[in-house]
């Protein structure tokens, strides 16, 4: 017999259906009333007496309706949802609540990884459901550290190793003695998952605090194991195993329950002014990881934010290790103190013109959220996938009231000082500034050097440009450049290049009394821009049968 039915609502246009699964045969009435987003729903064949809303008997048999039938049900929608308008990225949310709706349980879906994997991660027709990294083609082009700040505070305490912690880094005792005694609590054996469970439940009460909400799942609800909450929203899910191998895959389940939270009404009401964020706690038997999870441009974002660490009692043995995993626990805790302190600030920065937060189309990092905002900027576009390079337009910069466009790139080390040095030279785009973000990224920005300036990357010099939109000004060149308009514009290349390359470089070291110049880590084609030579007489940047691109600048250092 199937393990789940049908409920079809004829009602809606287009009409309405989705799976339940049955738990021991018997399903979940508020799931059933949250996924149509009701406050009532009532079957045709039976009427209201065939469903028990409350109590013990919540739910029905399948004595009542066999499992694999489709019930046809009728739905009356809660008043609020009428007020409630599309998501401003069109219909991505839409599609993305279709699809959890008529995806299997997590329970089910975390048992059967590859049946899920098949269906929905390797979907060539919707995509990915998830931005989970699996397959690694299902990634998301902001790593969701950048989405969320806070959450590298988690990350950063997790990979401080022993050898590098200062006086400061070190847990205090509070969090030492409290991952000691947890790691002595998940040593042991259960008598079953429930059991363990309850400890894990009881020992988070006691070290997050009574001010946050604390829910554990009943046996058949579609709901995580443990949920951590305010009264506004949902900060972390925990996922309990009682050991590797049991009940499924505790990190998938943890994403599929995130998904199921993102697509209801509470969720919903707040991506004005958030992405949603919620952490994911695996412990599986002895072991612990700690994950984020973020809706960004119309997609549920998932990566672990730290390895998984063991929960044995190591502190003779390997106390480096328990002292890490104090600090983890420590950075987990002051991290949900600060996205609860978030949600309950009034002061979240919204534009009327420019689609933030969790209905913005493009995926961006918080910190560019932020600048667009305080920019008053008018739109911004991401310059491929591959690398977080964004060009703004129409923002106000400080300082200045003209509106103006500008490169702004998101990297974990970049050459400031070469740049600089190498702009002062014009052999590089001026550099407006470098910040220091959480976690050890850098937003560096710089000078956006324009079609309109007659400014084009080298790549568009060197394509047959048949079949393509290619501007006039690119198609007198006689593109793709060959014979002697490319060797001489190789040779023009490889002349800025070696004189970029003896600009000293101010406070570099000095090996053996020798001047030390910079040198570009990513020198490929795409990192080259070139300037065609003005026509003699109008002014304009093009190029005619005769010329060769002589200015040469590099667009950017990684």
């Amino acid at each position: 017999m199937a393990d789940f039915v049908t409920l079809k609502w004829e009602g809606a246009s287009p009409a309405e259906e989705h799976k339940f699964d049955l738990h021991e045969g018997r399903l979940d009435w508020t799931v059933v009333k949250e996924y149509f987003q009701a406050d009532t729903v009532t079957t045709v064949e039976f009427g209201a007496p065939a469903l028990f809303n409350n109590g013990e008997n919540m739910g029905y048999t399948c004595r009542t309706f066999p499992g694999g039938s489709t019930i046809k049900v009728e739905v009356v929608k809660k008043a609020s949802d009428q007020s409630v308008s599309a998501p401003a990225q069109g219909d991505k949310y839409e599609k993305l609540k279709r699809r959890v709706y008529d995806m299997k349980p997590p329970s089910t879906a975390g048992a059967k990884v590859g049946e899920f994997m098949a269906k929905e991660q390797m979907n060539e027709a919707q995509g990915p459901l998830l931005l989970n990294c699996r397959p690694p083609a299902a990634s998301s082009p902001v790593p969701v550290q950048l989405l969320v700040p806070a959450f590298n505070q988690i990350t950063t305490a997790a990979t401080a190793a022993w050898p590098v912690m200062g006086q400061e880094d070190l847990p205090d005792v509070e969090c030492t003695d409290f991952a000691l005694y947890f790691c002595q609590a998940m040593s042991a054996s259960f008598k079953d998952e429930d059991h363990r469970q309850d400890v894990v439940m009881t020992l988070l009460q006691a070290f997050l605090g009574s001010h946050l909400n604390y829910r554990k799942a009943n046996r058949g609800e579609r709901l995580p194991d443990i949920c951590v909450s305010t009264d506004k929203a949902q900060l972390m899910h925990v996922q309990v195993k009682d050991e590797m191998g049991s009940s499924g895959d505790a990190m998938l389940q943890g994403q599929l329950y995130y998904a199921d939270y993102i697509v209801t009404p509470q969720a919903y009401g707040l991506l004005a002014t958030s992405l949603c964020p919620v952490l994911l706690l695996e412990v599986v038997g002895p072991l612990l990881r700690i994950s984020g999870h973020a809706y960004s441009a119309g997609a549920v974002v998932c990566q672990p934010l730290t390895p998984m660490f063991n929960l044995l009692d190591l502190h003779k043995a390997h106390p480096e290790q328990v002292l890490v995993l104090a600090r983890t626990l420590s950075a987990l805790r002051s991290t949900l103190h600060e996205l609860s302190a978030s949600y309950a600030s009034e002061e979240v920065p919204v534009s009327d013109t420019l689609p933030c937060w969790g209905h913005s189309p493009t995926p961006m990092p918080h910190h560019l959220q932020l600048r667009l905002l305080q920019q008053q900027a008018s739109s911004v576009d991401m310059m491929g996938t591959s690398k977080l390079v964004y060009e703004v337009h129409g923002a106000v910069l400080p300082g200045g009231s003209e509106r103006q466009s500008y490169i702004i790139k998101y990297t974990q080390r970049y050459g400031a000082a070469v740049h600089r040095a190498w702009a002062a030279q014009n052999f590089a785009p001026q550099l407006l500034g470098v910040e220091l973000l959480p976690g050890g990224w850098y937003a560096v920005s710089m000078e956006c050097l324009g079609f309109k300036d007659g400014w084009w990357p080298l790549t568009a010099l060197l394509v047959d440009p048949a079949g393509m939109e290619v501007p006039d000004a690119i198609r007198l060149l006689g593109v793709p450049l060959r014979g002697t308009k490319l060797q001489l514009l190789h040779k023009r290349v490889r002349e800025v290049l070696d004189a970029a390359h003896n600009v000293p470089i101010p406070d570099a070291p000095v090996a053996a009394g020798n001047s030390v110049g910079g040198v570009h880590g990513d020198m490929r084609d795409p990192n080259i821009l070139v300037q065609l030579p003005r026509i003699p007489g109008d002014g304009q940047h093009s190029g005619n049968a005769d010329s060769v691109p002589a200015e040469v600048q590099i667009s950017s250092l990684p």
